[in-house]
């Protein structure tokens, strides 16, 4: 199996992502390959019950979420999560076994879903890399409308 492409951007590896699975080897495998693929701020967590206070504490760009979770669907984890976000929406991958969820998840505001296992760790570094560039780019375009309008 291949290893992670290198990231293209020196600014990304300080991009926050957490990811949210019941099971700990996935979340480590996860963990793996961000830490290889040079992202550094990486926070792991199993209970899906504490997401939205993890989330509005650790203010993600990314969400890594797993949706087969005995405490809470993460479709339930998903819609709390967007729910609270700011201004300036935070992209959704959905990393699941459940192949007949991607467009339920698509249409609620998933940015991107994988099934699981990863196949191809540097597809999945990848998209990874993508969807923390279409959050900068967001968070750009959102100062930048702010310092335009006041």
């Amino acid at each position: 199996m291949p290893s992670p492409a290198p990231l293209k951007s020196t600014a990304w590896p300080q991009a926050r992502i957490l990811s949210i699975d019941d099971n700990q080897h996935n979340l480590n495998l996860v963990d793996g390959v961000l830490q290889h693929a040079g992202f550094v701020n990486r926070r792991q967590l199993s209970d899906p019950e504490a997401a939205v206070t993890v989330f509005l504490e650790y203010q993600p760009d990314l969400v890594i979420l797993d949706l087969l979770m005995p405490k809470k669907h993460g479709r339930q984890v998903f819609r709390e999560i967007h729910a609270v976000m700011g201004p300036v929406e935070t992209p959704v991958l959905i990393l699941t076994a459940l192949k007949d969820e991607f467009w339920p998840c698509w249409y609620e505001g998933a940015q991107d879903f994988m099934t699981k296992p990863i196949l191809d760790l540097r597809e999945f570094a990848i998209r990874v890399e993508t969807l923390i560039e279409l959050r900068m780019l967001r968070l750009e375009q959102y100062e930048r409308g702010r310092t335009q309008s006041g």
